[in-house]
């Protein structure tokens, strides 16, 4: 067993890896989250956000992914550019496909295949919508711009 992380991966000092543990570059480990690699490989992709008080039991998590707070990955695949949100749960040999987003506080169950693109909510979790793929959209949206800009006007800058 062995942890392979970055140099450039931010690991909180209170963040636990633990059996075989590969995380990719420019990633980070917040406070509290859990990677273990025990009853199997755990890889986490790089340009990845594992939160505060995540469990990645085992499985993958790709790259470009947000697993938000108190969300659990249990021996799972998460692939690119994908986002689990808060107290969300991805149970055994589910797979969630590129792009797609996990609403807070949802269950994926056991064997799961949410197709790429999705947006899934509930208990259990089910495809609500689909949306376009990651080319297709605009990466400068109102909601990511407009909260910095009203910072550094604030700050004059």
């Amino acid at each position: 067993m062995k942890i392979d992380i970055s140099d450039t991966v931010f690991v909180h000092p209170a963040s636990v890896q633990h059996g075989n543990v590969t995380v990719g570059d420019y990633s980070g480990l917040w406070p509290c989250s859990v990677i273990r690699g025990d009853m199997g490989p755990a890889k986490v992709g790089k340009f990845t956000s594992i939160q505060d008080n995540c469990m990645v039991h085992a499985g993958t998590v790709g790259d470009f992914v947000t697993v938000a707070d108190g969300a659990v990955v249990h021996v799972s695949t998460i692939k690119d550019n994908c986002m689990v949100g808060i107290g969300a749960i991805v149970q055994d040999y589910a797979m969630i496909g590129e792009g797609s987003i996990v609403a807070a506080g949802s269950v994926v169950l056991e064997g799961q295949n949410i197709p790429p693109n999705s947006i899934v909510m509930g208990v259990p979790a089910k495809v609500k919508k689909a949306w376009p793929p990651p080319s297709k959209r605009s990466r400068a949206t109102p909601c990511t711009t407009r909260p910095w800009r009203r910072f550094t006007k604030r700050a004059g800058t």
